[in-house]
């Protein structure tokens, strides 16, 4: 009887304890000076991007965020296709995830901004994949796949001013794309407000079936905008490999008082069945 309950009691404390590889980019900003986060180690970024006072927290079914005592803040001036912010990784060949909390206020329907990861950040060569507000007499929320300087969007999706949001976007490989390279990434999934780790079906997908001149691996995060009618609010950036480095993470386990009565619970129905 004893083993079974020292098996069952390490059971419960794997199963809800579930190793995840390290991720790519993990940042919650905190421990920075406040100011220019191009002072903030990774970073390049222009002098429109600080690390400023007060997180952005986040709660939903399963997920719980907790924001901390520092968030990035961005008055989106218009910078064209070069990034406001970016923070370069290790170069991938396969999926690429990443979620953060965002919070905006946005003013007319023009105001374009994007949250990506790329091969080249300059957004007008290789592979660009995406989600913001990245769509010209639209305002809502995108996914966005970019070959190139030709965009491919889906959306929009209504979005709040004021409300903290959950953003997770992968983007990856399903073989529409035809001609070469072969094998080249062509859809850029976005998650809206996630309640679970499981996400089910993207709240939007954007495909393109066009060739590109990527050649490179996905190894830059960046932020960028083509208008000053935003103020971008972001915080608890992660980029990895799978959805357990972005999403799962973030998901309640039980405490140790909840796996002691687990674990009395187990005990308990094998006396009686005894």
């Amino acid at each position: 009887m004893k083993s079974l309950i020292v098996s069952l009691f390490f059971g419960v404390l794997v199963s809800s304890h579930i190793a995840t590889a390290a991720p790519l980019i993990e940042d919650s900003f905190e421990g920075y000076g406040l100011g220019d986060l191009n002072n903030a180690p990774g970073w390049t970024a222009s002098t429109d991007v600080d690390v400023v006072s007060g997180g952005l927290s986040y709660s939903n079914g399963d997920i719980a965020i907790t924001g901390g005592a520092q968030h990035v803040s961005s008055n989106a001036l218009s910078a064209g296709l070069t990034p406001l912010a970016s923070h370069t990784f290790a170069a991938q060949s396969g999926e690429v995830w990443f979620s953060f909390t965002l919070n905006a206020t946005t003013s007319g329907n023009n105001p374009r901004y994007w949250f990506f990861v790329s091969d080249d950040p300059s957004l007008t060569t290789g592979l660009t994949g995406a989600v913001g507000d990245t769509n010209t007499g639209s305002d809502g929320l995108f996914a966005e796949i970019r070959r190139d300087s030709t965009p491919n969007a889906a959306g929009p999706e209504a979005f709040t001013d004021g409300l903290t949001y959950f953003l997770v976007g992968r983007l990856s490989k399903d073989g529409t794309v035809g001609g070469s390279p072969a094998n080249a990434y062509d859809q850029m999934d976005l998650w809206i407000n996630p309640s679970s780790a499981t996400l089910g079906t993207p709240t939007r997908s954007a495909q393109t079936s066009t060739a590109s001149s990527f050649i490179d691996g996905i190894d830059t995060f960046g932020l960028t905008a083509l208008s000053s009618a935003a103020l971008l609010q972001w915080d608890n950036l992660l980029v990895g490999t799978t959805q357990a480095d972005v999403v799962d993470v973030y998901v309640s386990v039980p405490e140790p008082a909840s796996l002691l009565l687990a674990l009395a619970g187990a005990t308990l129905v094998v006396r009686r069945k005894r």
